[in-house]
């Protein structure tokens, strides 16, 4: 959802094209701007008959999505392996340092 947006810029994206039409009980596949903006394959999609749906991410248990997610888990990974993962996420090219 985050990808090429804003890191905390993204909660109505998540809100409008996945949690809400779920809540709704529509299927789902959506395109973020960003992705098309980017040429980015793929799409978010759940099928209305998932009976779990995990958002991972930072962010992911924001207050203004509260009325439309179950339950919040924290994981939380020491700097040096968050600066490992970025690092590598840069050199595959899935985003930059200004991302």
């Amino acid at each position: 959802m985050a990808w090429w947006n804003s890191c905390f810029d993204w909660a109505e994206l998540l809100a409008e094209g996945v949690l809400a039409p779920l809540r709704r009980g529509r299927s789902v596949a959506y395109r973020p701007p960003a992705w098309d903006e980017r040429d980015r394959p793929g799409a978010i999609e759940v099928p209305v008959t998932a009976s779990l749906l995990i958002v991972e991410g930072v962010g992911a248990g924001r207050r203004e999505l509260a009325d439309l997610i179950d339950g919040i888990v924290w994981v939380q990974a020491d700097l040096d392996v968050t600066h490992r993962r970025d690092a590598a996420r840069i050199t595959s090219g899935e985003t930059d340092e200004a991302a």
